[in-house]
């Protein structure tokens, strides 16, 4: 749909909504649905992101019409294949949205995404979407087309691009839309053994009890074979990782469920005899405050040295000292706090400290969090020199 009158309309209805404080399935559902009518596609599939990890933790999509793909080929393609037009790649672009026809230079069928996913299912056509905002993304797009239609073109990739930090803002929005505290279960860890396939192998009961609750966080909508997204992202990290010296970084996620409460997820492949195995041990737990710290901060949209002034507030600094160790005037100090309380909703440091980290300080945040490295993980501080 490419008249303009109407392309406004559409774009300023989009827009509206991502600025609502719908949850986040609620935000894609209604966006999609809007979207169609304006870039016209047959399917869609679209993730929340760890903006710490950039694994995809929650999908929103048209399952049913791929009925030949599993999400356990999805997350292997993102995170072990070489491919095109990967979301971590189009997160760091200049333009965060792009078409697999262009990448491939016209020929599609050099993407392994194309000949495993896709063309089973004969849809020819894809158009994906990095939702970024800040230096975070929040959630990536596909789009598709069936065999028998024309294929977007780059209008569409502009209109995309165009929305791409908007519907950022409201994925981003969508982790408070709740109350931070919620109904807080028994603080239980719990283990998946997951067989070549995905499959679940075994399970013990604190595990059992979280995955009632990551089906429960898309409304029950996940069959019961199918695991959390975020499950399977980890899983096949840790399923492609190369061994060698010293111990291996465990790949993670963490994701949060309709109780309010946050939980870490982490995998590692089994051993037996000393030799890797097809079995994958992934472990739930309920995240930390300093676990969860990061997405946070960057859920409430502060700034870089708001970060610092929060940090400070949280280490029990006085104005005049964060002014100090940051070398800013106290008025400014101040303004910076009247920020963070806006942003935050709370009107005082005691306000500030109760409502987002109830539990202790956040002395492993450090300077901040972590840069990523091109394939997702952690990069490592440097000394300075």
């Amino acid at each position: 749909m490419h008249d303009a009158r109407a392309a406004a309309r559409a774009r300023q209805d989009i827009v509206r909504l991502a600025h609502t404080r719908a949850d986040s399935f609620t935000l894609r559902q209604a966006v999609a649905e809007r979207m169609r009518r304006w870039v016209d596609f047959d399917a869609y599939c679209w993730w929340t992101t760890d903006p710490a990890t950039m694994f995809l933790t929650t999908s929103v999509a048209e399952w049913e019409k791929f009925p030949s793909a599993s999400c356990l080929q999805i997350h292997r393609n993102e995170y072990l294949e070489q491919d095109f037009n990967k979301f971590r790649d189009l997160a760091r672009a200049k333009e965060p949205a792009a078409l697999l026809a262009r990448a491939t230079e016209g020929h599609p069928e050099r993407s392994n995404r194309y000949q495993q996913l896709m063309w089973p299912d004969r849809m020819t056509a894809e158009l994906r979407s990095a939702q970024t905002v800040d230096g975070a993304c929040w959630g990536a797009l596909a789009l598709y087309r069936a065999a028998d239609r024309p294929g977007f073109d780059e209008h569409d990739v502009r209109l995309l691009a165009d929305l791409a930090p908007h519907l950022a803002h409201g994925l981003r929005t969508a982790l408070l839309a709740d109350a931070i505290e919620g109904a807080a279960g028994p603080d239980t860890s719990g283990l998946i053994i997951l067989g070549p396939e995905g499959r679940v192998a075994a399970v013990t009961a604190g595990a059992a009890r979280w995955l009632r609750h990551l089906r429960d966080a898309v409304g029950g909508r996940l069959p019961e074979h199918r695991l959390s997204d975020a499950i399977y992202a980890v899983a096949s990290v840790a399923r492609g990782l190369n061994e060698g010296p010293g111990p291996a970084r465990l790949p993670r996620a963490r994701v949060r469920v309709e109780t309010g409460e946050w939980l870490l997820v982490h995998a590692a492949r089994l051993e037996r005899d000393g030799d890797a195995t097809d079995e994958v041990a992934v472990m739930i737990e309920q995240a930390r405050p300093t676990q969860i710290a990061p997405v946070l901060v960057r859920a409430y949209g502060l700034s870089q040295r708001e970060t610092d002034v929060v940090k400070a507030v949280l280490h029990g600094l006085s104005t005049e000292e964060i002014a100090h160790s940051l070398h800013l005037s106290p008025y400014t100090v101040q303004d910076y706090l009247k920020s963070v309380f806006h942003k935050v909703g709370v009107s005082s440091r005691r306000e500030l400290v109760a409502h987002v980290f109830t539990e202790q300080h956040w002395p492993q945040y450090g300077d901040g969090e972590a840069a990523l490295t091109a394939d997702g993980w952690y990069q490592q501080p440097t000394e300075p020199a």
